[in-house]
């Protein structure tokens, strides 16, 4: 069913220039959630989520989703998603990361300044000098809070 609602909105992201990032359903009958995380090149606001929000109760209504028994919920991401598109990257520059990644067959993590993004390799400033990591390589990255 989560492809279904995902052909049913990805005109409407791809109109809005949205991320469709992920839907899910969860549990049954009158108490069904529906979820639907977005997201855009420099973030998405809450006024962006509720309009998405109107337009997919739109469609689902026209489509007789569920026979209308469900809660829908559209939300951004959220802070503790590990950045995995280009995009993510490229937003995040001049944030503090921590990355953990493979070399040489082994795991390691590392903290510091996303710098730059290029060609899919982060460039990173540590307290320990400069750092390029390739994407490709990469397990998780998070951007590191300050609170």
């Amino acid at each position: 069913m989560e492809e279904e609602i995902r052909t049913y909105i990805e005109p409407v992201c791809q109109q809005e220039r949205v991320h469709l990032i992920d839907t899910a359903v969860h549990g049954s009958g009158p108490g069904r959630i529906i979820r639907v995380v977005v997201d855009t090149d420099r973030g998405i606001t809450l006024k962006e989520c509720e309009d998405l929000s109107r337009k997919f109760s739109d469609i689902f209504f026209r489509k007789n989703l569920y026979g209308g028994s469900y809660r829908l919920e559209v939300s951004s991401p959220g802070v503790e998603k590990s950045l995995e598109a280009d995009y993510e990257f490229n937003r995040n520059i001049g944030r503090d990361l921590k990355l953990e990644y493979i070399s040489e067959n082994e795991s390691k993590s590392v903290t510091g300044t996303l710098k730059a993004y290029e060609n899919g390799i982060l460039m990173l400033e540590t307290p320990h000098g400069p750092v390029n990591i390739s994407r490709n390589k990469l397990k998780k990255a998070h951007v590191k809070l300050k609170w």
